[in-house]
C-alpha cells in the first residue's frame, strides 16, 4: 500500500497549479494514493466541467508522476487459466474483493446444484462462473468505451461494471437455484440471491473499505455496483440504461451471465453449444432507442442470438430439467426444507430461518452445499427424516418419475394457483398406491416464457445513418423458429 498523501494534490502542488486548475476538495480526497490515480482519466474529469486543454496536462502530469514513483499497475494483477476464455486478467481492486471469505465461499456451492449425480463432470464452481461473467463484463464493457469514447465511460465506471458481474452471484445459497425455492416454501419474506449479492458487497465494503478507498473507489461506487446486479428500472437515468444490460439485462435477458453460463453449462455437460459470445462483442454499439440509449447488435447476428436462446432451451430439456435431476433436487430441498422447519440446523449457531429473516450475511457466509455433509452426520432427532431423505439419495433410492401433465398457459403455479386436475391426480396416485408423492413445475422456455426473445433485441444495420430496430417491426423473421416458446409440466415423482 502506497501513501495516501502521494495522490492528486501532490501531483498539482509539484506542478504548480492548484490556484490555476482548482480541482475541487471531493475529486482531491478520492484520488489521495498512487493507485487510485490509475482510475483518474478524460471521462472522469471532463464531469468536473474542466476544458480538454488543462485535462490532458493534468492526465501527462500524472503519468510522470506515476512513472517518477515507479509505480506499474500490472505488478499488482493476477493472470489465472480459464478452460472457457483462457487467460483471465484479474485486476487488483478484483483481487480485493475476491481476497474474503464472502467470495471465496462460492468455490463451495455447485453451479449446477445436484446435476452431477446425473452428469457427473457437471460439478464446477459458482466461483469459476464469476470469474467468467466478470471477464465478458470486461470485454464488452472496454470494447464500447474504446470503440465510442463518445459515451464518456470512465475507468471507475467500467471497473464496476465488472465486478457487478464478479459479484452477481456472492448471495445464492447451497445448490444454487434449488435454495431460492427452498427460501419460498419457509416463507422467508422478499428473499432472493440477488438481494443477497447486495448484502454481500455490503458487508465486502465494509470489511475492506480501506482498500476500496485506496483505489479511488467511493460509497457511490459500491451503491452503483449493487444497482447494477440488482436494477431498480424506476431509478436508471435515460443516458446511462445501456449499463444496466451488461450484467443483468432484466428486459431481454441478453446479458454476460448468460453468456458465461450457457457456454461454460455446455462445456461441463458434455453439450454442444450453438454460439459464440465474442461475436457479439464485437458486432454491438450503443445507440439512442427514443430517451434511452441501448445497447444493440448488428443484424447480421440475429441468427448467433437465436442460437444462444436455443442453447438455453437444450441445456433446459436434457440437463436443468431432466426428469431425474428433477427428482433429486426435490428430495434434496423437501430435506432442507424440513431440517430448516425443524429449528435444529444452525449455521453459525443460529438457526438457518432466523439467519435469512435477519439478512444476516456473516452468518450467512458459512452457508453453502456443505450443509448436505452436516445433516448427513448430525445425530439429533430433530433431523431424522431428513437425514433419512439424503442417506436415501446416498445409495441411490431416487424418488422416481411416475406422470406428466401439461400445463395450460393460462395456470400460473409459480403464484400458487392449483390445477383441480393436478389435486385430483395426487389423490388418486395416493389411494390407489398407498404412497407419498410430490410433484414439480418444469417450465422449459427461451428466455421470455411464452413470448420470442428476439422481439425484444434492438439490431442496426450495416448503413449506420439507419435508426435500430426491432425484427418484428422491420416483419424480418429467421428462417427457422419454434411454433411455441414455451413448454410448462407438472412432473409427478
Amino acid at each position: 500500500m502506497t501513501d495516501k498523501n502521494n495522490g492528486l494534490r501532490r501531483v498539482i502542488i509539484e506542478a504548480g497549479k492548484e490556484q490555476e486548475w482548482n480541482l475541487p476538495e471531493s475529486l482531491l480526497k478520492q484520488f489521495e494514493s498512487l493507485e487510485s490515480l490509475t482510475f483518474l482519466d478524460y471521462p472522469l474529469l471532463s464531469k468536473e466541467k474542466l476544458n480538454d486543454a488543462v485535462i490532458d496536462n493534468l492526465l501527462r502530469k500524472v503519468c510522470e508522476h506515476l512513472k517518477e514513483n515507479n509505480f506499474v499497475i500490472r505488478d499488482y494483477h493476477k493472470l489465472i487459466n480459464d478452460p472457457i476464455h483462457g487467460t483471465v486478467y484479474l485486476h487488483p481492486v478484483a483481487l480485493v474483493m475476491m481476497s474474503t471469505p464472502q467470495f471465496q465461499r462460492l468455490h463451495y456451492i455447485k453451479q449446477l446444484s445436484t446435476k452431477y449425480y446425473v452428469y457427473p463432470s457437471a460439478s464446477y464452481s459458482r466461483f469459476e462462473h464469476s470469474v467468467g461473467t466478470y471477464h465478458l463484463a470486461g470485454k464488452l464493457i472496454n470494447t464500447i468505451k474504446d470503440q465510442q469514447p463518445e459515451l464518456k465511460i470512465s475507468a471507475i465506471d467500467a471497473m464496476c461494471v465488472q465486478l457487478a458481474g464478479l459479484c452477481h452471484d456472492l448471495g445464492h445459497g447451497p445448490f444454487s437455484h434449488m435454495f431460492d425455492k427452498v427460501t419460498k416454501t419457509l416463507d422467508i419474506s422478499d428473499w432472493s440471491h440477488e438481494m443477497a449479492s447486495t448484502k454481500m458487497v455490503d458487508l465486502i465494503w465494509e470489511k475492506k473499505k480501506k482498500e476500496f478507498t485506496m483505489w479511488g473507489f467511493t460509497e457511490e461506487n459500491k451503491e452503483f455496483i449493487k444497482s447494477l446486479i440488482k436494477p431498480n428500472l424506476n431509478e436508471i437515468l435515460p443516458e446511462r440504461s445501456y449499463l444496466y444490460e451488461i450484467v443483468s439485462n432484466c428486459e431481454s435477458g441478453m446479458d454476460v451471465d448468460k453468456w458465461d453460463y450457457l457456454v461454460r453449462d455446455s462445456f461441463h455437460l458434455g453439450i454442444k453449444c450453438g454460439f459464440d459470445p465474442y461475436r457479439l462483442i464485437y458486432h454491438q454499439r450503443v445507440l439512442s432507442v427514443g430517451k434511452e440509449r441501448k445497447i444493440c447488435y448488428r443484424d447480421k447476428e440475429a441468427n448467433t442470438i437465436s442460437s444462444m436462446f436455443h442453447t438455453r432451451f437444450d441445456l433446459h430439456q436434457k440437463a436443468c430439467q431432466h426428469r431425474v435431476v428433477v427428482g433429486i433436487e426435490l428430495q434434496v430441498a423437501e430435506a432442507l426444507q424440513k431440517a430448516a422447519s425443524s429449528g435444529a440446523l444452525t449455521v453459525d449457531k443460529k438457526s438457518l430461518i432466523q439467519c435469512l429473516e435477519d439478512r444476516d450475511m456473516e452468518a450467512y457466509t458459512h452457508l453453502d452445499d456443505g450443509i448436505f455433509s452436516k445433516i448427513l452426520e448430525s445425530e439429533g432427532e430433530a433431523l431424522n427424516e431428513s437425514r433419512d431423505l439424503l442417506q436415501h439419495l446416498q445409495e441411490r433410492q431416487i424418488w422416481k418419475f411416475v406422470a406428466e401433465a401439461r400445463i395450460e398457459a393460462m395456470i400460473d403455479l409459480g403464484e400458487g394457483v392449483h390445477s383441480e386436475e393436478f389435486d385430483e391426480i395426487l389423490r388418486r396416485l395416493t389411494e390407489n398406491c398407498q404412497r407419498q408423492f410430490r410433484w414439480a413445475e418444469t417450465d422449459m422456455n427461451f428466455g421470455k416464457k411464452d413470448k420470442n426473445p428476439l422481439d425484444y433485441i434492438w439490431f442496426y444495420s450495416k448503413e449506420s445513418s439507419n435508426p435500430p430496430f426491432l425484427l418484428k417491426d422491420k416483419g424480418k423473421r429467421l428462417y427457422i423458429l419454434p411454433k411455441e416458446f414455451q413448454h410448462r409440466t407438472a412432473d409427478f415423482d
